[in-house]
């Protein structure tokens, strides 16, 4: 994916998440996808600068079903997940969004931050995800297979954190191999970062 369509897609995500990412009862999806068209935008590559209530369901529609089973987001080397201006109101976003759980979220924010290598730029992977109705089908390591194959068109390394010991042999077998883990805080999950060298086509 060129930098134009990265762009594009990043956008377009951005603005459905809110509409595929939970069930939603009957009417809120209506809503909110009024909600969202009711905002302006700074659309990449188009003079436009609304999206229609009619476009925003057209794309929850097809994230649901067809050509958004699965989806990653790649951060690419030397950029970061976040603005400088994001990353100052962070703190503040996740005591919006989690409430009492804050601490143990910036914690664990902070335990990724400390394991992310910084020896190479890299192609860093933010988000693996499927649709529910579409897990157990092969799709997401289909899509992780196909990205590789594009980063490995530039010959760079690619990095990785698995919160699931039992994805962690489906990465191995794409090249993949462990560096690092830690455990997230609480009882929750061992996370295991996992390297892939650059590879020439």
């Amino acid at each position: 994916m060129d930098a134009k369509a990265e762009k594009l897609a990043l956008f377009r995500y951005g603005l459905v998440a809110p509409l595929v990412l939970e069930a939603l009862p009957r009417g809120e999806l209506t809503r909110r996808a009024q909600e969202i068209a009711a905002r302006h935008y700074d659309i990449p590559d188009s003079k436009r600068i609304s999206v229609s209530v009619d476009t925003l369901l057209d794309w929850a529609l097809r994230y649901r079903t067809g050509g958004f089973e699965a989806v990653a987001v790649w951060i690419p080397p030397d950029r970061s997940e976040f603005s400088a201006a994001e990353e100052s109101r962070l703190p503040d976003f996740v005591r919006e969004l989690v409430g009492r759980r804050a601490p143990e979220v910036t914690e664990l924010l902070r335990r990724f931050g400390d394991a992310h290598p910084r020896h190479a730029p890299h192609y860093y992977l933010s988000l693996l995800a499927t649709a529910d109705e579409h897990r157990g089908r092969g799709l997401g390591i289909a899509l992780l297979r196909e990205n590789l194959a594009r980063i490995d068109l530039e010959g760079r390394p690619a990095y990785l954190e698995s919160s699931n010991p039992g994805n962690n042999p489906r990465y191995q077998s794409l090249g993949f191999v462990p560096v690092t883990s830690f455990q997230a805080p609480g009882d929750g999950p061992l996370v295991t970062g996992m390297w892939r060298e650059g590879r020439t086509p």
